[in-house]
Formats: C-alpha cells, sequence, structure tokens
C-alpha cells in the first residue's frame, strides 16, 4: 500500500498520465472521423437513391402502363431499405455522439483535476474504464459503418424487351464499392 499523496507527486509530467490524455485525443479524434464518415455515407446513400429512382421512371416512362405495378413496387423496396440503413446510421451516429459526450465528459474531468497532481492521479485512473469502453464503442461503430448496405438500381433486360414478364423491371442491389474509402479498412 502506498500513500497516493507520495505516488501521485508530478503526476500531471508522468508517461502515464500524458498516455491516458493522449489516448482521450485519439478517442475524440475517432469520434470526428466517425461522425464524419456517416455524414459521408448518408449523402452517398441519398444520391443513390436519388439517382435510382430517376432510373427507375424513366424505365417505366419507357414501358407505359404495362410497367406501372412494378416501378411501384420497386419505389417501395427503395425506400424500404434506404430508410433502414438510414436508421442503422442513426444508431450508428447516436453511438458515436453518446461516445463523444461521454470523452468530452471525461476530458473535463481531467482539466478540472490539473494542478492537483492527487487528484489528477485518482480522476485519471476512474476515467480509464470509461475511455476504454468508448474507444471499443467506436470501433464497432466504425467496423459496423463499413458493413452499412448501399444499393444501385438495375434494370431487368428482360422486362426491357418484353412488357410480359414475372421477374418486375429491376432489382435494388447493394452497389460494390470499388476503390471508395469508407472506413478505416479502405473498402
Amino acid at each position: 500500500m502506498q500513500v497516493i499523496a507520495d505516488v501521485s507527486k508530478r503526476y500531471g509530467n508522468s508517461s502515464e498520465f500524458k498516455q491516458h490524455e493522449q489516448k482521450l485525443k485519439t478517442i475524440t479524434d475517432k469520434i470526428s472521423k466517425t461522425k464524419h464518415e456517416i455524414d459521408i455515407k448518408a449523402v452517398s446513400i441519398d444520391d443513390s437513391k436519388k439517382h435510382s429512382v430517376k432510373q427507375v421512371r424513366t424505365f417505366q416512362a419507357e414501358l407505359i402502363n404495362a410497367i406501372n405495378k412494378m416501378s411501384d413496387e420497386i419505389t417501395t423496396d427503395i425506400e424500404s431499405k434506404a430508410q433502414s440503413t438510414h436508421a442503422i446510421l442513426s444508431n450508428l451516429k447516436t453511438t458515436s455522439k453518446t461516445g463523444e459526450l461521454e470523452v468530452h465528459s471525461v476530458t473535463n474531468v481531467i482539466e478540472n483535476c490539473k494542478g492537483n497532481d492527487v487528484l489528477l492521479f485518482i480522476a485519471t485512473h476512474r476515467t480509464k474504464e470509461i475511455a476504454t469502453n468508448v474507444s471499443n464503442k467506436i470501433d464497432e461503430v466504425e467496423n459496423a459503418l463499413e458493413s452499412v448496405p448501399q444499393y444501385k438500381f438495375i434494370e431487368n433486360a428482360e422486362t426491357k424487351t418484353l412488357l410480359k414478364t414475372s421477374s418486375g423491371i429491376g432489382h435494388y442491389n447493394q452497389a460494390l464499392q470499388s476503390g471508395a474509402h469508407t472506413g478505416k479498412h479502405g473498402k
């Protein structure tokens, strides 16, 4: 057993405290980056949705009345998938915001304790688990963000040439993300 006052002397200059402070900064940076990537992904999904709906409507115009029922079905599918994807992104953004608030709170506690090594030592040790938990949550958000599906409308060639088909006018499929950077793995 050691007296905290003895152990915490010049704690504000210790490598342990500096590592903890750097970890909090790294987490804050990750949160900011992740929130930005969420916003970019949301815009991309909206652009894809708008583009795909336009394709559906253009293709529908070529096929006139025979396609109306199938067009409504695919449009509903697009809206449903976009809504589901936005719900996922909203949850990820909420988790990121919660992490940001927790890190901000921890950072404030640390800042308020600077100048008093005893309090700084105690505060640092009390907030390490919080910082680790937030870091883990943000890692989960980053991983989940990479698996958020992105869709693209693909015209059905049979429907284009044959007005009477049972396979619909096309599909709203997940788009390939070739070369696009969306997260730490570059997918």
